[in-house]
């Protein structure tokens, strides 16, 4: 694993959470309902609150192409195996408070 850092980033751009304070979990955005990463040829989905919601989780390849569907688990973790080629693919987390849009690379 590698990460290359310049002063000139945004230092708000990594959002760290160590079991938070119910003060935190309470007044989290709609923006942080979900965490989205991606380790192998897996999404993995976090889900950051405990109000239900109802959606869908929608990966996309780069043309744009559907390549896996799921409705958004009741679950704290959700994980997606994609057998497509290595590559980048845009995971979209639609529910009925927010839709998130996340960039993964998948490896094969």
């Amino acid at each position: 694993y590698g990460f290359y850092h310049d002063p000139a980033n945004d230092n708000a751009r990594f959002k760290l959470f160590f079991n938070p304070s119910q003060d935190v979990i309470n007044n989290i955005t709609p923006d942080d309902y979900f965490t989205v990463y991606s380790s192998g040829k897996k999404i993995f989905i976090i889900k950051n609150t405990v109000i239900r919601l109802k959606g869908d989780v929608i990966v996309y390849n780069l043309q744009g192409q559907v390549v896996a569907t799921q409705p958004v688990p009741e679950n704290k973790l959700i994980h997606l195996e994609i057998n497509g080629p290595t590559g980048y693919y845009i995971v979209r987390v639609q529910t009925n408070q927010s839709v998130i849009n996340s960039k993964v690379l998948i490896f094969n």
